[in-house]
Parts: structure tokens; sequence; C-alpha cells
């Protein structure tokens, strides 16, 4: 099947994210280069693995339609560390992967990503490769991910303790399940 070929060869792939967000976000609210551990909320650390904050930035810029494509200089981009298969697994062999989440973002990716009828259209036929579509899923999730992580640095501008309360992430996860349903109600799909 296609889409489980294009799903399993994305899962291998390793999002790249500015390094800019990494001592603003990523070393403040996760064990970012540590893996997931025991001691996280001793540290106070919201997130275990950075790939988890990454996750909701994802989501956001899906859920906001709104994304920031990376800076083109590679000096400022770097990969997680850990590839999107791996997700949810501890180092140890103890997490348990997210492969629900995994595929939600896949689809959502096969959804939003610009131009990726005709990219899969051309697949089909043979005009073009995996890799090319695999690449411009991997832009628009990274450029998602960038707008989300751009929007938690524009929330602690505004108010610097907003991401420090206890549930601060569940509530901004929260905020865009409401709007949606209200949406879907108000067009009459629930």
């Amino acid at each position: 099947m296609l889409q489980i070929d294009l799903l399993e060869k994305w899962k291998k792939r390793d999002p790249l994210w500015e390094i800019k967000y990494e001592d603003s976000l990523l070393r403040k609210f996760c064990d970012y280069g540590l893996g997931t551990n025991q001691y996280s909320e001793v540290k106070a650390k919201t997130f275990g693995a950075a790939y988890e904050m990454i996750i909701l930035a994802f989501f956001i810029g899906v859920y906001d339609n709104k994304d920031i494509p990376l800076t083109d200089d590679k000096s400022k981009t770097k990969k997680l560390g850990w590839a999107i298969e791996n997700w949810g697994a501890s180092t140890k062999g103890r997490g348990v992967k997210y492969d629900d989440i995994q595929t939600y973002m896949f689809i959502a990716l096969l959804v939003r990503t610009k131009n990726i009828d005709n990219m899969l259209l051309d697949l089909d036929k043979g005009i073009i490769e995996a890799d090319k579509v695999i690449g411009a899923m991997m832009d628009q999730m990274e450029a998602y991910i960038n707008y989300g992580l751009h929007r938690f640095e524009d929330m602690l501008q505004e108010d610097p303790n907003c991401l420090y309360e206890e549930d601060a992430f569940f509530n901004i996860y929260y905020q865009y399940m409401v709007k949606f349903l209200q949406k879907r109600k108000k067009e009459g799909k629930l």
C-alpha cells in the first residue's frame, strides 16, 4: 500500500528545528538531551523528552493552520535526535510508543502539505520517488513545529510565567479543542 509505505518511511525521519528555541523552550521545559527518565518531575520539567513539546508545537501549527518555514541557514537548525518512530519509547525500552499520535500527525501532513495531491499522483506514476514526497511532508511538519515554538515564545514574552503553571500546556491544548468543537457544532457537524 502506497500510504503505508510512506508512513513507515516518514516515521524513520528525524525533524529539524531552529536552535534559537533550545535554551528558551526545550531546555527549560524538557529533559532535552537527556531522554525521558524518572527524575523529570523532580527537576520541575513539564515534558520528559523534547519530542513531547515538539508534538504539541506541531499541532498548534496544524490547528492554527499557520507555519513558519525553517531558516535556510543550516547552522541555525539541528535534528531532534530521535526518529519519529521512536517517539514515546524510552531509551531503556519501557515507554509506550506513540503510534496513534504518529499516525494522526502523518494524516494531518497528508491533508495539509502543499501540492501533495500532485506529488502522490506523480509517485503513483513513477515520475518521482517517495523521498521527494516525504521531504515535502517533513518541510511542512518542521514549519508547523517552528510556528508552534514561535507561539510558545510569544506567550512567554506576553507573560513570562504563563507556561510555568502546572497545567499551562494542557490548558493551551484544551482551548484549541474547545474552539474546534464549537466550530463543528456551529457547522452542524456535532
